[in-house]
């Protein structure tokens, strides 16, 4: 139950805008308290706490408290704040290994990280969200000059698309996007 409760929730304002990632446990605190609802996306429904629990489990991932067994909440809907988080995460090395999971983003290989510039720096690229990915020291320097689009042919792998993380802030919580639910992806794309 407790790795369960510690999955990411999509938290949407009160007009429906994806403003923040909660951790289930402070989500399921949030409709307790009667701050929020949980957001049923198949049938745009929103239910309490209680309404949630007493419609039972209908899918694999469930809370089992007691004898209750209950669906974990993926998105929530907020009662009453209507702002969004004015959050700006700093293109940096570091923030760029976040994003991308800490790994390389040609061959998968976690250690020796650097960036790479899908622009090369002597080519006027710079140090940006678009223009950056997480790359293995390896990878960066056989990749060498070559585009991006030549390099990924080359060695077989999928064309990277870096995202910016400061046109939803929250999903930077995550890091690494392909694995999204897809509830949240209508939120969020």
């Amino acid at each position: 139950m407790g790795k369960k409760i510690d999955n990411w929730c999509l938290v949407l304002n009160k007009n429906g805008l994806a403003v923040n990632l909660s951790k289930v446990s402070k989500v399921i605190k949030k409709v307790q308290g009667g701050r929020a609802s949980i957001l049923d996306f198949s049938t745009w429904t929103k239910y309490t706490m209680d309404e949630w629990v007493d419609r039972g489990a209908t899918s694999n991932g469930c809370i089992e408290a007691g004898s209750r067994r209950f669906d974990i909440p993926e998105i929530v809907i907020c009662n009453y704040y209507k702002g969004t988080y004015p959050v700006i995460i700093n293109c940096s090395k570091p923030n760029i290994c976040k994003r991308d999971g800490y790994k390389c983003c040609y061959c998968g290989v976690k250690r020796d990280l650097t960036v790479d510039h899908i622009v090369p720096q002597c080519e006027g690229g710079r140090l940006t969200w678009k223009n950056s990915v997480c790359s293995c020291q390896s990878c960066n320097n056989r990749k060498d000059r070559m585009s991006v689009d030549e390099f990924c042919r080359q060695i077989g792998c999928e064309v990277p698309k870096p995202w910016n993380p400061n046109a939803a802030p929250w999903l930077f919580k995550i890091g690494y996007q392909n694995d999204l639910p897809e509830c949240w992806k209508p939120f969020i794309r």
